[in-house]
């Protein structure tokens, strides 16, 4: 069991940029999403997200998101999507997807391994959309290079000072 994202309306709205568009939205976009989610629901942003002309038809979509998520290939995976879109829509779809994948992460199987580059190009989408001066959606934020990026962040000013090398560092301390 993987501890995953909770479904706040930017974890949805980045959850359907990177599945549907393949990008990070950016803070002007995903500022302008969430505004819209504010006045007229989650599930109407969503919608709009979903069903724009440019995705197409079903089986467009379909292709795009499962392109997406690397299971282009998994039989099981076009099943339901084709399926499911049928009966239930893109959003009922995509939200169950959503739950799914983030229950499968980090299993050792081809909806584990999904799961996980799901996640981790979610995450990375918000971190980048989160960035006031990250204008523009970008595809690079949830590249594979992004993704295999560690984060940096700023510990408070203290008396060490430890510098990194250009490679893979680890740096231990101890609280006193």
């Amino acid at each position: 069991m993987s501890l995953s994202l909770l479904p706040t309306n930017a974890v949805l709205i980045n959850q359907v940029a990177v599945t549907v568009y393949g990008v990070a939205p950016g803070a002007t976009l995903q500022a302008n999403f969430e505004a819209h989610a504010k006045d007229n629901g989650i599930d109407a942003t969503l919608n709009l997200l979903l069903n724009s002309a440019g995705v197409g038809t079903d089986a467009n979509f379909n292709a795009i998101v499962l392109t997406n998520l690397g299971l282009s290939g998994d039989a099981g995976a076009v099943a339901y999507m084709d399926s499911s879109v049928a009966a239930s829509g893109r959003l009922a779809t995509m939200k169950a997807a959503f739950d799914f994948l983030g229950s499968v992460a980090g299993q050792d199987n081809a909806y584990g391994t999904a799961g996980t580059a799901f996640n981790s190009k979610v995450t990375k989408s918000i971190e980048y959309s989160s960035v006031a001066t990250n204008t523009s959606a970008s595809t690079d934020a949830v590249s594979a290079t992004a993704l295999a990026t560690g984060s940096t962040f700023t510990l408070e000013a203290g008396f060490d000072s430890i510098s990194g090398s250009t490679g893979t560092d680890s740096v231990f301390g101890s609280i006193t």
